[in-house]
């Protein structure tokens, strides 16, 4: 088992002062991690991974081992980023720029993305599940980004 060191630093001097910090997470009892570029064509729905309660191979995880998640836009192109649990027909769409990254912490909680003016306090507590999947989506060209993931033994 090994640990994960993930350090994030904000670096901008305003008016002669850093304003900038540093974070440094650390994920105890890695066993795995998955890192593959994927390249996809223009409005093609690509799975970059999923999960699954039993049944581990390939990119596919067991959904409570993943511990983090880094998805990265190689492109020229903006992409929609898809994160959902196919059982409860939840979803939500993040688009990422090129040169952007997206983090997931874990894998324990996702929430829908609705139609009305805002997710309410009854969806928010109510409504978290599992993400089952995370697909990626370019509409204005080809699409490439790069995909970690770190996960630690399945239970």
């Amino acid at each position: 088992m090994s640990t994960l060191r993930v350090t994030h630093t904000e670096d901008i001097i305003l008016e002669g002062r850093q304003q900038g910090t540093t974070r440094t997470m650390k994920f105890d009892n890695i066993s795995d991690v998955f890192t593959r570029v994927f390249s996809f064509k223009q409005g093609v729905i690509t799975r970059l991974y999923s999960t699954h309660a039993d049944t581990i191979s390939g990119s596919v995880f067991d959904d409570g081992s993943i511990k983090y998640v880094r998805i990265t836009n190689l492109s020229n192109e903006p992409l929609a980023i898809n994160v959902f649990a196919e059982t409860s027909n939840m979803a939500y769409a993040y688009e990422i720029q090129p040169s952007q990254s997206y983090y997931l912490y874990s894998h324990n909680v996702s929430t829908i993305a609705d139609t009305g003016d805002a997710i309410t306090a009854a969806e928010m507590g109510g409504s978290l599940v599992d993400i089952d999947a995370v697909e990626v989506y370019c509409h204005r060209g080809d699409g490439k980004v790069e995909v970690f993931v770190a996960s630690i033994d399945a239970k």
